[in-house]
C-alpha cells in the first residue's frame, strides 16, 4: 500500500512522527511495523498503549526476536515504579495520578544511578513481547535496566487515550533515551476515556512537548468493507474522512440500525446474532455496549431477565452462545474492548438512555458509537431507537 510505505519512510527519515487518521486506516499496523524495524536495527524498543486488550493484540501479532517490550502503559508504569501489582480496588486516581508520579520518581532515581549499578540491579529484568531474545543483543543505553527507561524507540498506539494527562506524557518521554525515536498514533474522535470538556487535540499536545514531531495524515481505509463505512456514516450522520479503500467497493458488508425498545431488545439481539454467526461463526462476532455490568448481554447472562417471558427461547439461545469462553460470542463495554477487531459487531443499549448516560458522564455518545462500529470489518448492527442528532 503506497500510503503505508510512504508513512514508514517518514519514520526512517524523522526522529519523531505522529500518525493521525480515523479508525481502520492502519495506524496500529504502521506502529507495529515501525517497532519491528527498530528491533531489527538492534534498538531497544517499547510498544505501549493505554488499553489492555490492544496491548494483548500487539503482543500476539508482533513476532520478533530482540530487545522489545510490548505492554499496556499501566503495566509499564507499575514496573517502572518497582511494583508487582496494582492495589486492590484501584480507582482512576491511582492510574492517572498516583502511579504516574511513583513511576516518574523511580525513573528519575534510576537516571541518577551509576551505569554499572543500574545494570547489576536490573539483571534479568527485561520485559519483552514474550519471544526469547538472541544472545549478545545490545543492552540499554548506559547499562540501564528496561524499567529505568532509556528506550531508543518508544511507540505509543491510541495516543489520544493519554494525551489529556500531562503526567502520562511525562512518563512516556521519561522512558525514552535522549534523542530517541518517538512514534505516536491517534484519532481525536476516539477520546472516549474522558469527558468532552477534558478532551484535547492529541497532536497539538504532543507537538508542544516534542517540537520536531512530524504530522502524518493517513486516510486510506485498510480494514473495512466500503459498504460498512457508508452505513456507519449514515448512522452517525457524519463522514469519517477516508479518501480510498483497500477492499473492493463491492465487498459484502453494511451497517444497520434495528429500531426496537425494551423488552423487544432480547429478540432483536438473538435475531441479529443468529444471522451474523451463520456468516462469521461465534468467534467472528462481538457484542458491545456503553455499559459493562448493566449491558443487555450481561443481564442476559446473569439471569436477571425473566425466562418465563415471551422471549424465553431467545434467552436460552443467547445464554448458550454469549460468553468469554472459547467458541463463544464475546461481549463487553465499548471502552474495554476498543482495541479489538471482529468481522461483525452488534451494539446494544443504544437508545435514548445511551444519550442520557453519556451526558451524565460528560461523554460524547456519537464518538462512543463511532468507536464501537469501527471495530467491525464487514457488518454492524445497532439495536435501539434512533437518537436525533
Amino acid at each position: 500500500m503506497a500510503e503505508q510505505r510512504f508513512a514508514l519512510e517518514l519514520v526512517q527519515s524523522n526522529r519523531a512522527v505522529y500518525f493521525d487518521g480515523p479508525a481502520g486506516c492502519g495506524k496500529s499496523y504502521l506502529l507495529s511495523r515501525a517497532a519491528f524495524d527498530a528491533v531489527q536495527r538492534g534498538e531497544r524498543t517499547l510498544l505501549t498503549c493505554w488499553n489492555i486488550e490492544m496491548a494483548k493484540r500487539h503482543r500476539a501479532e508482533l513476532t520478533v526476536q530482540g530487545p522489545l517490550a510490548v505492554m499496556d502503559l499501566g503495566t509499564v508504569m507499575l514496573k517502572a515504579a518497582g511494583l508487582t501489582e496494582h492495589p486492590k480496588g484501584a480507582t482512576g486516581t491511582w492510574y492517572q495520578e498516583e502511579l504516574p508520579k511513583l513511576a516518574l520518581a523511580k525513573l528519575e532515581e534510576e537516571k541518577r544511578k551509576p551505569a554499572g549499578a543500574a545494570a547489576v540491579a536490573g539483571a534479568g529484568a527485561e520485559a519483552t513481547s514474550g519471544k526469547p531474545a538472541p544472545p549478545r543483543m545490545p543492552g540499554p543505553p548506559g547499562g540501564r535496566r528496561p524499567q529505568a527507561g532509556g528506550y531508543q524507540t518508544v511507540v505509543v498506539d491510541e495516543f489520544q487515550d493519554i494525551a489529556g494527562n500531562p503526567l502520562l506524557m511525562d512518563v512516556v518521554l521519561a522512558l525514552a533515551a535522549p534523542g530517541g525515536h518517538l512514534m505516536f498514533a491517534g484519532d481525536e474522535h476516539q477520546q472516549i476515556m474522558r469527558p468532552v470538556t477534558e478532551q484535547v487535540n492529541p497532536f497539538g499536545v504532543a507537538k508542544v512537548r516534542v517540537p520536531d514531531l512530524v504530522h502524518a495524515q493517513i486516510r486510506r481505509n485498510c480494514r473495512q468493507a466500503p459498504a460498512l463505512v457508508r452505513g456507519t456514516q449514515e448512522i452517525l450522520g457524519r463522514r469519517l474522512g477516508f479518501n480510498s479503500y483497500r477492499l473492493p467497493i463491492n465487498t459484502p458488508g453494511g451497517a444497520e440500525r434495528i429500531e426496537v425498545e425494551a423488552p423487544s431488545e432480547v429478540a432483536a439481539l438473538a435475531k441479529a446474532l443468529r444471522k451474523l454467526t451463520r456468516e462469521f461463526g461465534n468467534t467472528g462476532v462481538v457484542v458491545l455496549s456503553p455499559h459493562a455490568k448493566r449491558s443487555l448481554a450481561a443481564r442476559v447472562i446473569s439471569g436477571e431477565l425473566d425466562d418465563s417471558s415471551a422471549h424465553a427461547e431467545d434467552l436460552r439461545w443467547l445464554r448458550s452462545n454469549l460468553g468469554s469462553g472459547e467458541g463463544s460470542v464475546q461481549y463487553g463495554s465499548i471502552s474495554k474492548l476498543k482495541g479489538i477487531e471482529a468481522d461483525a459487531v452488534v451494539v446494544t443499549d443504544a437508545g435514548a438512555e445511551a444519550l442520557e448516560w453519556s451526558a451524565e458522564h460528560g461523554l460524547d455518545w456519537d464518538d462512543l458509537l463511532y468507536v464501537a462500529l469501527s471495530r467491525a470489518k464487514h457488518r454492524a448492527a445497532v439495536i435501539g431507537r434512533t437518537i436525533p442528532h
